[in-house]
């Protein structure tokens, strides 16, 4: 099964503003960075993970397979 996924990479001060502004927030998540949260977005079928490492880096991913996703999250996270 072929997947396609998004990267954003922004400073890490974005993080706290994504949060405030995404509106389909479905939960907070461990174990990704210093902090991360997911957002579905039923419209589109996919999901956004956010995650921060404070002081480096926010980074998103969006694709349409959950734990695909938070993968991808980690894998960019572990370069930093």
């Amino acid at each position: 099964m072929e997947q396609a996924f998004v990267l954003w990479t922004m400073p890490p001060e974005d993080f706290l503003l994504l949060k405030d502004v995404e509106e389909d927030l479905t939960g907070d998540l461990t174990g990704l960075g210093d902090d991360a949260f997911i957002a579905y977005h039923p419209d589109d079928e996919r999901y956004d993970v956010y995650a921060v490492l404070d002081g480096t880096i926010t980074v998103e991913v969006t694709g349409t397979d959950e734990e695909s996703v938070k993968k991808v999250v980690a894998l960019v996270l572990a370069k930093y």
